[in-house]
């Protein structure tokens, strides 16, 4: 692996560490490509563009704010009026 690949694996790994998402949802965001991360690691190689579109998504990230968004898991309704 080369010097700029190894550098930016360090890169995503430092920001997957502080992030909360998972390398998966990473790439998945950024390149819509969930295996990213993983082929990086295995020795794979991206263009310019693209190491520059991961930094400048690391760049400009911001955690989501706490209690915005739709819940994870839906909750089955008994039918039973309360």
């Amino acid at each position: 692996m080369r010097k700029s690949e190894t550098s930016l694996l360090n890169e995503i790994d430092d920001f997957l560490s502080v992030s909360n998402l998972s390398a998966t949802a990473f790439g998945e965001r950024v390149m819509n490509d969930r295996h990213l991360v993983r082929r990086l690691k295995d020795g794979g190689s991206v263009t310019l563009k693209t190491a520059d579109k991961i930094r400048t998504f690391i760049k400009n990230w911001k955690p989501p704010k706490a209690g915005r968004g739709r819940p994870k898991t839906s909750v089955q309704r008994s039918g039973l009026a309360a």
